[in-house]
């Protein structure tokens, strides 16, 4: 079953300017390696009333709505209380959650206020997601077949825990892993990509292939679902050899790459430790056309591979 998913950053900070949601990026960016579409990005101010209209309008429209922020302890932290209101859900005191703060207030000597013990209370029979990085806890819960799951706004924070934490809940949603990866293609656009790779891009179920265009580089993402990750990843990698000669410079799982075929950078590669030579099958043109490329994770060699002529 494919889920959708709406993401919603509660602070009146956001909407003045004062900070950038970049939150919703990450977010996003991970939900779309475990394969959650997401539709919507909402941003409401601290305001209990709006903030109830964004979380009634989310629920309708997709199965799984994610916050971020508004869990602190302050009068303005009001995520909690609107959430429960609109799911009908009792927000309820966690006493493991006040010894944890009574414990962690106590290790830095610091004395723990009343406002505090706010971020004990969360919704009933909610997934509690610690906070590694920070004193409110997140969760997850399920009510009329819409999961809502709610994380810290400090984007330290919202990372830590939507990976050691909602990561998890997301999996087991599904009995199949879903894999992402990314292709960096350099020296050809998004439309060149998309044009070369159109027949195949179209046919293909699992794993699926989404062309980005990004500043300088264009972005293949491969996604594949299978019953296991070692499967999946077999998916992708058997696909990603075949695609990643799209570009005449190719970055791959966050390695640098150039073509070598009559480049400078031919000279600086060879030879250097941590360096991989790869021969890929051209995309679109005879069975025995190939392109050469250097991999490299060594940063004087991505120095002047990068400024190596395309």
């Amino acid at each position: 079953m494919s889920h959708t998913a709406e993401l919603i950053a509660v602070g009146t900070e956001i909407l003045l300017g004062n900070i950038a949601n970049t939150d919703a990026q990450m977010l996003s960016e991970e939900l779309a390696a475990l394969g959650v579409n997401v539709l919507y990005h909402t941003v409401v101010g601290d305001n209990p009333t709006r903030l109830a209209e964004a979380l009634e309008l989310a629920r309708r429209r997709v199965d799984i709505v994610i916050t971020t922020g508004g869990l602190g302890p302050t009068y303005d932290d009001l995520t909690k209380q609107s959430i429960c209101t609109v799911f009908g859900r009792k927000n309820v005191f966690h006493p493991e959650i006040a010894d944890a703060l009574r414990t962690h207030f106590a290790s830095i000597g610091r004395e723990l206020t009343e406002n505090n013990l706010q971020q004990a209370y969360l919704p009933e029979n909610c997934t509690i997601f610690r906070n590694h990085n920070g004193t409110a806890p997140g969760c997850g819960f399920c009510e009329g077949g819409v999961h809502v799951l709610m994380l810290p706004g400090p984007p330290h924070e919202c990372r830590k825990m939507f990976r050691t934490g909602a990561i998890p809940y997301l999996r087991a949603l599904s009995d199949e892993i879903i894999v992402s990866h990314s292709l960096r293609i350099y020296g050809q656009g998004e439309s060149q990509i998309e044009a070369m790779l159109h027949d195949r891009i179209a046919s293909m179920v699992n794993p699926s292939v989404a062309p980005y265009a990004k500043p300088d580089e264009c972005m293949l993402r491969v996604t594949a679902k299978a019953k296991s990750e070692a499967e999946a990843e077999e998916i992708n990698e058997t696909l990603q050899d075949k695609m990643s000669a799209a570009g005449s410079m190719i970055s791959q799982a966050g390695q640098m790459a150039s073509s070598i075929v009559d480049y400078p950078a031919y000279a600086v590669a060879e030879g250097k430790s941590g360096v991989t030579v790869k021969r890929f099958e051209l995309l679109g043109v005879d069975d025995t056309s190939f392109i050469t490329v250097v991999m490299t994770d060594d940063s004087r060699v991505k120095s002047q591979l990068q400024r190596s002529p395309l």
